[in-house]
């Protein structure tokens, strides 16, 4: 065992991977064919490629283990990264959040598509992802039809739906051809609200983002305006258990030959290609991130090793030796105790902090839990001492949780009371009333952005006070016992 594993860290021999991309002559079978081609003539890889139908089918086949590297939006793996099942290797592109009207249509934002026939992208893809992402986190219910992009758009302009959503570069030659026609298309904005709601609650899947003003030459020019949306990453996936060897070899493929990638990316042109290849990159495999602190993984210690037959042979004889691995057990465990017991003194730290900061010391147990994870995964640390790590630090999550939701009831009842007590000072003193409410707006406002309350529950706290700014003196009728529920479904809201 010890032999084979020697031979396998000297050597950098040729390797073989399942690349898994996406349709047949689509964006990503073409982005495919670059990485493979890069990935054979610098780091010596096999790359074999299979066609899927997007996004959402290539994790299930990397989560599944019938491929090790996947083409992916970054917001579709987003779940997976954060529960450890997934990493990062580099960012190819960027995507944009399209959706698609009839020009002469009255659906003027995204509230307006409930109720009625939208395009969602075929299963298995990440436009087919994202659109319902968007459309559940807003509480919007649509009748949802699964049909291509192309298909999507062909039925707009016929009549036969009223929206179409596509998630892809902004110079795509299906828009392009979605806009070149006699019966024009509109492009609908993203609300800053929802901009606001959907990049706070998932910075490492989504950005705010720009469709610039006349992108699309259509006469009219489309977007008439500079017009709001989303925008999230292409990036190229893999699991922890991969090894590093091999993810290090095509990172470094990519990123010495990125000028290859510049027609699916364009910055690559002239920017800084290790800053561009790796932005908005969070759960990163260790791999990649050796080859973007260090560079070439094949650096020239191991090159002489390779080369020095004597070397190699005097190298193998020593690891494999009793007393060596005896040594390497018995430091292995030493090191493990010394972790486990840094891991209780900073639980402890955190803990002490909980009364201060509960959400700050929540982020800080998540950092923890990665980092032994990777521990683990990178055989620092054992299965056992993983598990005990765990037992360390999940109590004081549970304790973080419960904090939390205690905190946000709280907060969202002490609202709906100055809300109650609002209704009363408006008949006595309209001004201060007035003042109140727009405090309340900005508290409301604020648990949104710490990720307190999800979206329903924000608007649905907008929505009382703007009843309340639209009450006068006189008004006889209370505006909060008109919805009789208001409470107990803010509080059974989902965090």
């Amino acid at each position: 065992m010890l032999l084979s594993l020697g031979l396998s860290s000297c050597s950098w021999q040729r390797n073989d991977i399942n690349l898994t991309s996406g349709v047949e002559g689509g964006g990503y079978a073409q982005l495919s064919e670059v990485i493979m081609a890069s990935s054979e003539s610098i780091g010596k890889l096999n790359l074999e490629n299979q066609f899927s139908q997007g996004s959402t089918e290539n994790l299930a086949r990397l989560q599944a283990g019938s491929a090790d590297v996947a083409i992916s939006q970054l917001d579709v793996a987003s779940n997976a990264m954060k529960a450890g099942e997934l990493q990062s290797i580099v960012t190819l592109a960027d995507e944009y959040l399209y959706i698609l009207v009839r020009e002469d249509s009255g659906i003027m934002q995204l509230t307006d598509l409930a109720n009625q026939r939208v395009g969602l992208g075929t299963a298995g893809s990440g436009i087919h992802f994202t659109a319902n992402r968007i459309l559940d986190e807003a509480n919007i219910a649509v009748d949802a039809l699964e049909l291509s992009p192309a298909d999507s758009f062909e039925q707009l302009r016929q009549g036969k739906l009223d929206a179409a959503f596509y998630v892809g570069p902004h110079r795509s030659a299906l828009l392009a051809q979605a806009f070149d026609n006699d019966k024009p298309l509109r492009l609908l904005p993203i609300s800053p609200v929802l901009l606001n709601f959907y990049t706070l609650r998932s910075p490492e899947a989504y950005q705010a983002a720009v469709i610039p003003a006349g992108i699309h030459q259509a006469n009219p020019p489309i977007p008439p305006t500079d017009l709001a949306t989303l925008s999230t990453s292409t990036a190229l996936v893999t699991r922890p258990d991969v090894s590093n060897q091999t993810i290090a070899l095509l990172t470094w493929s990519i990123l010495s030959s990125a000028q290859r990638y510049a027609p699916f990316y364009p910055e690559l042109a002239q920017g800084n290609a290790q800053q561009l290849l790796s932005q908005g990159l969070m759960y990163m495999h260790p791999g990649a991130e050796q080859t973007f602190n260090s560079g070439d993984p094949r650096n020239a210690w191991l090159r002489y090793i390779q080369g020095n037959k004597p070397l190699q042979t005097a190298f193998i004889m020593l690891t494999s030796t009793t007393t060596i691995g005896y040594l390497l057990q018995r430091m292995k465990r030493r090191k493990g105790k010394v972790v486990v017991q840094g891991v209780r003194q900073i639980v402890r730290q955190l803990r002490s902090q909980l009364s201060e900061d509960a959400a700050a010391v929540a982020r800080e147990v998540t950092s923890l839990h990665q980092q032994q994870r990777l521990r683990m995964i990178d055989d620092e640390i054992s299965l056992e001492v993983y598990e005990q790590l765990e037992q360390v630090i999940n109590p004081l999550g549970e304790q973080c949780r419960a904090i939390l939701e205690s905190q946000r009831q709280e907060a969202i009842a002490a609202i709906l009371d100055r809300l109650d007590h609002c209704q009363l000072q408006l008949r006595q003193d309209p001004s201060s009333a007035q003042a109140e409410i727009e405090q309340l707006e900005a508290q409301a406002r604020e648990l949104l952005q710490q990720d307190r309350i999800d979206l329903a529950t924000y608007l649905h706290l907008k929505e009382l006070t703007m009843q309340e700014n639209l009450s006068v003196p006189t008004a006889t009728t209370n505006m909060i016992s008109a919805n009789p529920l208001p409470l107990q479904t803010v509080l059974e809201s989902r965090p």
